[in-house]
């Protein structure tokens, strides 16, 4: 799929909001980099130490890195076209505000949840990317705060799911399971 188009398969439920999912949002050698960078880094060594364990990376738009690695910046590279066309489509009135890039890597580790929120009104657009494992739970989606209608955006390794948001985007995430789950979460933010 072109960075843009919806798969409308893959779109059927109707949030509050325009969404998109994209497969194969990485490069292969990119995909690869990340899920090593979950396995590699002292940062996720201890599967107990938190329920959820971020580390935090800015790209900003006058070229100043705050990164932990310099791949990320390649990573950045290769992204970041595709991200600024989504955020045409799903919000253009945002294309100017756009201040910086942050890349997280987002793990959350077995037997968690994190709670029903939107977004901070900073974050302009949200890609979220499953990593590892191979399979896991996707993000749920839902109709308001109290958890009504929810909707599974199916894990599958290398999927992005894209959204922009607002007071209603209404979203969380779990793992039941017993390994980590671990995503490239991508923000432009304002």
């Amino acid at each position: 799929m072109i960075a843009g188009q919806p798969d409308k398969d893959k779109m059927s439920y109707k949030w509050n909001r325009e969404y998109y999912i994209e497969d194969k949002y990485l490069k292969p050698m990119d995909f690869i980099w990340c899920a090593n960078y979950f396995k590699n880094n002292a940062t996720f060594a201890d599967k107990n130490q938190k329920k959820c364990i971020i580390s935090k990376n800015k790209i900003y738009t006058n070229g100043k890195i705050e990164c932990d690695k310099e791949h990320m910046k390649s990573i950045y590279d290769n992204i970041n076209n595709k991200a600024m066309r989504y955020l045409r489509l799903l919000a253009p009135g945002r294309l100017d505000k756009v201040n910086y890039a942050e890349m997280n890597f987002v793990r959350l580790n077995s037997r968690n949840v994190f709670p029903i929120h939107p977004d901070i009104s900073e974050k302009l657009c949200s890609i979220v990317i499953y990593i590892a494992p191979h399979q896991s739970t996707g993000t749920i989606l839902y109709k308001n705060k109290q958890g009504d209608s929810p909707y599974e955006v199916t894990w599958k390794q290398n999927r992005a799911l894209i959204f922009c948001r607002h007071d209603d985007t209404w979203h969380s995430y779990k793992n039941p399971h017993n390994e980590p789950r671990d995503c490239l979460v991508y923000n432009l933010i304002g």
